[in-house]
């Protein structure tokens, strides 16, 4: 698959999972273990080539990739690890979170899916079990290759 084809595949997978959570937004990253960061491999919302760059030691997807836990949140900014450089950078205002690891079968953190703003209401248990399945699908996406 080449790399276009691997994008597509993902922002295709981004948009579904968007859509089936009810969220505003959806990013899917990837975790750069040799870095220590973790990059957006598909952002909605922001401009195509733009890419949002973090340490694993800043952010709710920092904390995800670093401890392979699951974070749904209410309201981010009520939450010492959300990092709302990206919020001031676009004008964008995120409130509620939900932000599930990708888990390969040797348990390596490769990425996660990140849902923002549920439309109606708070991110729920059920939206969580829809976005780890999301995550099943893109850990070949970001795997690296044998």
């Amino acid at each position: 698959m080449t790399s276009e084809e691997q994008s597509a595949a993902l922002a295709e997978i981004a948009e579904q999972a968007r859509a089936a959570a009810g969220a505003d937004r959806c990013t899917i990253f990837q975790f750069d273990r040799a870095k220590n960061e973790v990059f957006s491999r598909v952002a909605q919302g922001l401009a195509v080539g733009e890419e949002i760059r973090l340490p694993t030691s800043r952010g709710v997807i920092g904390f995800v990739a670093r401890t392979g836990r699951t974070l749904r949140l209410r309201d981010v900014y009520n939450d010492p690890r959300f990092d709302p450089s990206t919020d001031q950078r676009t004008g964008y205002r995120t409130k509620g979170m939900l932000c599930v690891p990708a888990i390969d079968s040797r348990g390596n953190v490769l990425g996660a899916i990140q849902l923002i703003n549920k439309v109606s209401g708070p991110f729920t248990p059920e939206d969580e079990e829809t976005a780890t399945q999301f995550c099943a699908q893109i850990v070949p996406l970001l795997a690296p290759a044998t």
